[in-house]
């Protein structure tokens, strides 16, 4: 999970942040070398005081370039006292409408992400079983796994390979 919260470098610059697009870009990278297929994140802040219509799309555009397995989409909101909540603020419905289509592009993202791990081998560490013989658990990969499990005790951890999607997590098989 890194913390974007801006999506161009204007507006991050706005923020006050200290890194870039660029310098997210290659972080993202060089965690995608190290752990393959892990599944990254973020916050992002939309309608930030000043961003225009073009950074937003700029933004939107930078977002989809890294592919995020996730996205949690704050809409900004001026706190009291703070240099942002006395900059020019954008219309409610600006943010309001900036937010959906943000949420939207990271429910796409967060698809991509889950086609492309079926198939795939992970490590889920089991939460329950259920009176079906069913364990189910969290993947390394942050979704749900279940999977057929006499042995299954609850608090280990099992390989599995993934079989089928249902809904946002998985159907699976234990190796």
């Amino acid at each position: 999970h890194v913390p974007l919260q801006g999506t161009t470098d204007a507006v991050l610059r706005s923020m006050g942040r200290p890194l870039d697009t660029a310098a997210y870009g290659e972080l993202l990278a060089k965690l995608r070398a190290r752990v393959p297929g892990c599944a990254l994140g973020a916050d992002v802040i939309v309608g930030f005081p000043g961003e225009t219509d073009e950074q937003f799309e700029e933004g939107l555009a930078f977002v989809k370039r890294c592919a995020f397995a996730y996205l949690h989409v704050f809409p900004f909101s001026p706190r009291p006292g703070t240099r942002a909540a006395a900059m020019t603020q954008l219309s409610p419905a600006v943010i309001r409408e900036r937010a959906a289509r943000m949420r939207a592009l990271a429910e796409r993202m967060k698809e991509a992400f889950l086609n492309a791990q079926e198939g795939s081998t992970v490590w889920v560490a089991i939460e329950k079983i259920t009176d079906g013989g069913l364990a189910e658990g969290m993947a390394d990969r942050f979704f749900s796994v279940r999977f057929p499990s006499a042995a299954g005790i609850s608090g280990h951890l099992a390989r599995v390979r993934l079989e089928r999607r249902e809904g946002d997590g998985f159907r699976g098989t234990a190796l």
